[in-house]
C-alpha cells in the first residue's frame, strides 16, 4: 500500500528520533504552553520531544514541528543554555539564533 508523502516523511522523522534515542510523545499541552506546538526536553539524560495532540489532524504541521524539535535535539544537545534561552520570554538574540538553526535544520 502506498503511503502519502506526509505519512512517509513522519515515519522517516520517527526513525531518526529512534536512532538518536529521542522519545517522541503526544500530549495535551497546558494552557500556558498553547502557543507552542511542541518542544524538546531533556530530563535525567532522556531526550523527549513532546508534540501537541492538536497536531494529529495536521500532518504537514506535525512533520514540520517534529523536524524542528529534532533540529534542537540534534544541534543543541550539548550546546544549549536554558536560562539564556528563556531570558526575556525568548525575546533575545540567543533564543532567536537557536530557533533559526532549528528552522534551517528542517
Amino acid at each position: 500500500m502506498a503511503y502519502k508523502i506526509e505519512e512517509r516523511l513522519f515515519s522517516i522523522l520517527l526513525n531518526i528520533a529512534k536512532i538518536k534515542e529521542i522519545k517522541v510523545i503526544y500530549e495535551e499541552l497546558p494552557e500556558n504552553q498553547k502557543k507552542f506546538n511542541g518542544f524538546w526536553s531533556v530530563k535525567n539524560d532522556i531526550d523527549t520531544i513532546i508534540l501537541g495532540k492538536h497536531l494529529l489532524g495536521n500532518p504537514e504541521k506535525k512533520n514540520f514541528v517534529l523536524a524542528h524539535e529534532l533540529g534542537h535535539a540534534i544541534l543543541h544537545k550539548n550546546n544549549f543554555d536554558n536560562a539564556m534561552y528563556w531570558e526575556n520570554d525568548r525575546n533575545n538574540e540567543y533564543a532567536k539564533q537557536k530557533e533559526r538553526e532549528a528552522n534551517i535544520f528542517v
